[in-house]
């Protein structure tokens, strides 16, 4: 094992070479920092694992102190690390036992899904390199990325750690910050703040409110935030000395007293804090209350890691510039969601006369004026908690301040219900992406998420509270998701039902399993038309058109703004479930399977089976301990 270091940066304190590490203490020359690197080479043989794992334990018991640990360590961490999925569980228990008990952490690999391979013609692939930190580590490296090195010659795929010192850059994306509304004067300041009306055209106005508003909050956050963290080290500093003066002495009750608010001011920091951290860490399984600013930084960082994209691959082609991973992520978004060919395909005037439509009566509570009551409740049944839009504005923040803006968002409403709102101007989205699987290189396997303006989704939510009283007359029994009173799960227990009765028959049968983008992101908006066959007001159709038409979407890469359809056969011949997948333009796959995340088969699921629900909870619970 060969390891190598930057003088002009690093200075080593000392080493250890054992059977299976070898450890170089470091230290940073600008900051005096040190930290632990830990080279590891496991070994392949089973009787000498065991001795692998207490020369690792050897290393980093007891130890308080900044640790990486990294290299092939021969052992995988679950089934899916091997594309097999054959694996010992023994040493797949004993490996994550001892990862949890030194309180070390897997820093999430972007690039290739394995890092070994056999090289045969249908090869053997398995997860054994890995970058394992401390959280003291983490703590002086937040920004820490792996990436897996195309592999080239060697059998194994090299590892890449880069520590992000170097890509330090402060978001200039705007967010409302709740933390802001638990400082002393913020509310009254926001208040005076707010622009009077001007502009006649509504949409002018807000645009011309949210973007004094963001100028000014802006200016709030850099300004108070700064002298927030002076203010805590003065609090600290305080308390310290009323503490000293304490052990020294007796103090008045008015020193008793002032330490008491002191501690109080110094809680509310501490809130402010954790609540910004929380909001970029997206956790929202913990209960909230207890001090977990320390995790909910690690969480963050966490996911800033697993969604970094440093390269796609494009039609054989490595693509890792900025700008060029941007304009193919636009492309590719551009056609999917974008304008399709005109088709020939109609519905028939009568393609359900026999099945229910909505009434007369229906439509006239559709079509009827908007009021101030039901947009309130609809503002009332959002989540306070979700995630801004482009203009950085929460549905916390409209909730805060909803007297100061409730009657411009009903003016829309009434402006809408007239056809007098180009509602596409507030229609504007920012996808971001998300990787489906580990190691994902093919745009195809990230999972886009759009967020959209608050403000738009608000307008929405009313006119999708109304559409729900009535969507359970157009939409057949057979759609579980989306409706209220219907439990999408109900899919699962079907599919298992059906996968049983057609093994306890031994009956041929072939099931389709749609990925989620043939099933919805291909859909031609000219079927909307189908609202007109279920007959809906004309009316009522120009507001849902103008919902979901003419909206803009931009791409962030970074903080900058697969097919997976397949077929599985009940009692077919090989042959014949290939013939049917190449008439369908998809795979064959093989039972059990997973359905909304729930392994599904037509016979008993065994304890292998229902690993991933075990492998789950254990990913969670480790994230935990080490924060």
């Amino acid at each position: 094992m060969l390891i190598g270091v930057n003088e002009e940066n690093l200075e080593v304190l000392g080493e250890k070479k054992l059977t299976f590490c070898h450890s170089v203490s470091l230290v940073r020359k600008d900051d005096g920092k040190n930290f632990e690197m830990i080279n590891v080479y496991g070994p392949v043989q089973e009787n000498k694992k065991a001795d692998f794992l207490l020369e690792l334990e050897g290393l980093v018991e007891g130890e308080q102190k900044a640790i990486m640990m990294g290299g092939d360590f021969n052992l995988v961490r679950s089934r899916q690390e091997k594309s097999t999925e054959n694996v010992n569980e023994r040493w797949v228990a004993k490996f994550n036992e001892f990862i949890a008990e030194a309180e070390l952490r897997e820093i999430h690999r972007i690039g290739g899904r394995f890092t070994w391979s056999n090289k045969q013609n249908v090869p053997i692939r398995v997860v054994l390199d890995k970058i394992l930190v401390s959280r003291d580590f983490e703590g002086m490296f937040p920004l820490l990325l792996v990436q897996v090195i195309t592999r080239l010659g060697s059998d194994h795929s090299a590892l890449l750690v880069d520590s992000g010192d170097s890509e330090v850059v402060r978001s200039k994306i705007f967010r409302f910050e709740p933390a802001w509304l638990l400082q002393e004067g913020f509310r009254e300041w926001l208040q005076g703040k707010w622009p009077k009306r001007v502009k006649r055209n509504i949409l002018d106005h807000w645009h011309d409110t949210s973007y004094i508003l963001r100028r000014s909050l802006k200016g709030w956050g850099a300004n108070v935030g700064g002298d927030v963290q002076k203010k805590k080290q003065a609090i600290l500093m305080n308390i310290k000395d009323i503490d000293d003066a304490s052990d020294q002495h007796d103090i008045s009750i008015e020193r008793w007293d002032e330490r008491h608010k002191l501690e109080a001011e110094l809680m509310t920091i501490y809130q402010q804090e954790e609540l910004f951290w929380q909001k970029r860490g997206g956790e929202k399984w913990l209960l909230e209350g207890d001090a977990n600013t320390r995790f909910f930084h690690r969480i963050a960082n966490g996911r800033k890691r697993k969604c970094t994209i440093k390269s796609l691959e494009d039609g054989g082609e490595i693509i890792s510039k900025t700008e060029q991973l941007k304009k193919l992520i636009t492309d590719y978004y551009k056609q999917l969601f974008g304008s399709t060919e005109p088709t020939n395909i109609h519905l028939q005037d009568d393609i359900w006369s026999e099945q229910g439509g909505v009434s007369e009566e229906d439509n006239q509570n559709l079509i009827r004026e908007f009021t101030m009551t039901e947009l309130e409740q609809a503002v009332k049944e959002m989540k306070s908690d979700s995630a801004p839009g482009p203009d950085g504005f929460s549905t916390l923040f409209f909730k805060e301040f909803w007297d100061l803006c409730k009657a411009d968002i009903l003016e829309m409403l009434q402006n809408l219900h007239r056809d007098n709102l180009n509602l596409a101007r507030l229609n504007f989205g920012i996808i971001t992406l998300i990787p489906k699987v580990r190691g994902a290189t093919n745009i195809k396997q990230f999972r886009p998420i759009c967020l959209l303006n608050v403000i738009y989704k608000i307008i929405t939510k009313v006119l999708t509270v109304r559409l729900t009283r009535v969507v359970a007359k157009v939409i057949g029994e057979s759609q579980t998701a989306f409706i209220a009173g219907r439990f999408i799960l109900d899919g699962v227990v079907i599919l298992h039902e059906i996968l049983h009765e057609l093994g306890r028959r031994k009956q041929k049968g072939v099931i389709l399993k749609l990925d989620f983008e043939k099933a919805y992101d291909k859909v031609r908006w000219s079927f909307v038309q189908v609202l007109e066959k279920k007959n809906f007001d004309v009316k009522w159709i120009r507001c849902i058109m103008a919902a979901v038409t003419g909206g803009r979407v931009a791409v962030n890469l970074n903080g900058e703004v697969g097919d997976k359809s397949e077929i599985f056969g009940m009692g077919l011949e090989d042959h014949e479930q290939l013939e049917i997948a190449h008439i369908l333009n998809c795979k064959v796959g093989i039972l059990p399977m997973k359905y909304l995340g729930i392994p599904v088969s037509n016979t008993k699921l065994t304890k292998k089976d229902l690993n991933m629900v075990a492998e789950k909870i254990e990913n969670r619970l480790a994230t935990w301990k080490c924060g």
